[in-house]
Order: structure tokens, then C-alpha cells, then sequence
């Protein structure tokens, strides 16, 4: 299959790799010039060169938009993955068809998640929490953490939406967001313009309460990603990190991964058309909306609705 894909950062080369293993033709829109493959400056001139089976997206967040009009406006009409957040900010037209775009929510690709979905299916939710942190200068070893675009809110980065995987699957598992509060911002002495924490606790269509922290903070090697469901018959307690699912506090199940399991199995459904697993678009608008009201409950001292 021929792919475009769209920036060449940290992501952009991992998904390289990855679309490599399965044997696709790589072109790539980029100023990188270190990129090994055949490379564009921009999408116009990668687009008039040839046909593509599909377009992955791997660009900062707040290009995302610009990204899907330039799509539009040379005329591309096929399928397109999306970094995950969708957008920076709501919007309220579609720039590209939304049956055509999938957001790259990988984490819904996790086998621990997957089985969660499955042991919930038809019980009723009590409750939610789920956790998510790690220090900022850890995530690119022997790379200043100011210079990359999570320290930076003008280019989408932030806690808040860098880490919505969890605002994402608490929606899969729990239903769409009715109604949100929030507090957090920039809160430590780290040197970003960006929110480094931020706390939810939100009702959703099927769960009266859920609680969510997400932060750029947490100075265990690695960082945390945790979570605890209490439903009808059933509590759950999973960690991603160690890959552990303990059911009503029982030995625990064990899903053990290489870093890119996840990744290359959402690039699988991605392209053999697969869409359980995946994010659509109208769920990625709706992850970046609860992001943005999240952010009004904090600045109103408020409760904001869906």
C-alpha cells in the first residue's frame, strides 16, 4: 500500500517503522532532512506526485486542522489517521470527511483494555478513576523537554490533551461525557507554557461518577498509567505499565507487550479496515470538547454540561 504520511517527528518516525514492518511504500511530507525516504516539503507537491491508499497524520497537534484543509482543497478523498488529540480547540465544521478519518487513540489497542471492555459489557458503572503522570523531562531522554511541543500551548501541547487517552477510553468504556468540573493549569516550576496537571471528575451517560488526573509531574521512572472500576459484580484494578488486571482482587491477569504492540496493531485495523477498535472522528471531537470544558469548569469554579 502507498502511505503519505505527515511530519517526521518522534511519532511520525515510529509509525514509519512500523508501516515498514508490514510492507507499505512510504512517502513523507517533512523539512526533516534526515528523513530516508522520499520526501515533500509540503502536502500540495506530495499529493500531485502520485496516488495513496491512505494518510497518517503525525504533525503538532495545533496543525492538525490546516492539515485537513489542505487535504479538502487538493482534492484527496481517502482514508487519513490522525494523531490523537484531534484538534486543539472544538470546532464546529468538518474540514474533511469525518467517515473518512480515524484519531489515533492506540491505548483502545491494549489487550488489558480490550478485556476490560469485554467484562463490562451489560453491568452497571459505580464508579471510575484513573490516573495518568510523568515528569515531562523524562519523555525524550537527551532532549531538552522545552523544546518540544508538549511544553508549548501554542502548539496544542499540555497535560490536558497530550494525555487524553484516558478522557478518550473513559468515554469507550463508560459512555459519551454529560457534565464536567476541573482544576489544574501550570502549577510546578517546570519551564512550559503549557497546563502541567489537571483533575476531572466527570458524569458520563453510564457512570455517575468518574475521577481523572493527568499530569506532567509524576517523577516515577517511567510514570504511571493506573486505573479502578467498581461495576455491578465487579472490581478492577489495571496498570498499564506493568501490564496487570486483577478482578475483585484476585491473582491478576497479565498482558505483557513490547512499547509497540499497541501502535502497530492500531496501524493493522487502521488499514485492513477494521474500525472496533479505532476512534472515530465525531469520538475524537468529543474527547477534545470535554478537554475544552474542562478548562471552562476550572476557569468558571463551575459544573459545564455537554
Amino acid at each position: 500500500m502507498e502511505i503519505l504520511l505527515v511530519g517526521y517527528g518522534s511519532i511520525g518516525a515510529r509509525h514509519r517503522a512500523l508501516l515498514e514492518a508490514r510492507g507499505c511504500c512510504i512517502t513523507v511530507v517533512s523539512r526533516n532532512q534526515s528523513c530516508p525516504y522520499e520526501r515533500f516539503d509540503d502536502l500540495k507537491s506530495a499529493l500531485s506526485h502520485k496516488q495513496y491508499d491512505g494518510l497518517l497524520v503525525a504533525t503538532p497537534t495545533a496543525r492538525h486542522l490546516e492539515n485537513l484543509k489542505e487535504l479538502t482543497e487538493a482534492g484527496f478523498v481517502g482514508r487519513v489517521l490522525i494523531e490523537k488529540p484531534l484538534f486543539a480547540i472544538p470546532v464546529d465544521f468538518w474540514p474533511y470527511p469525518p467517515a473518512q478519518v480515524c484519531v489515533a487513540y492506540n491505548l483502545r489497542c491494549h489487550p488489558l483494555l480490550k478485556r476490560v471492555k469485554e467484562l463490562l459489557r451489560g453491568r452497571t458503572l459505580y464508579s471510575f478513576w484513573a490516573y495518568v503522570g510523568q515528569h515531562l523531562p523524562q519523555w525524550r531522554p537527551g532532549r531538552d523537554y522545552r523544546s518540544i511541543y508538549s511544553a508549548s500551548k501554542e502548539e496544542g501541547g499540555g497535560a490536558l490533551l497530550d494525555l487524553s487517552h484516558e478522557l478518550d477510553y473513559l468515554q469507550w468504556l463508560a459512555g459519551p461525557w454529560q457534565r464536567v468540573t476541573a482544576r489544574g493549569g501550570r502549577v510546578s516550576d517546570l519551564e512550559i507554557s503549557s497546563d502541567d496537571l489537571y483533575g476531572l471528575m466527570i458524569e458520563t451517560r453510564d457512570c455517575r461518577l468518574v475521577q481523572v488526573q493527568v499530569n506532567y509531574l509524576d517523577l516515577t521512572p517511567g510514570g504511571r498509567r493506573e486505573f479502578i472500576i467498581n461495576a455491578e459484580g465487579l472490581s478492577l484494578k489495571g496498570d498499564f505499565k506493568t501490564g496487570l488486571l486483577s478482578l475483585n482482587g484476585s491473582e491478576p491477569e497479565v498482558f505483557s507487550l513490547d512499547r509497540n504492540h499497541t501502535y502497530a496493531e492500531q496501524l493493522r485495523c487502521w488499514l485492513e479496515d477494521e474500525h472496533e477498535s479505532l476512534c472515530s472522528f465525531q469520538e475524537g471531537l468529543e474527547t477534545v470538547r470535554l478537554a475544552a470544558a474542562a478548562e471552562q469548569a476550572d476557569a468558571g469554579d463551575r459544573w459545564v454540561r455537554r
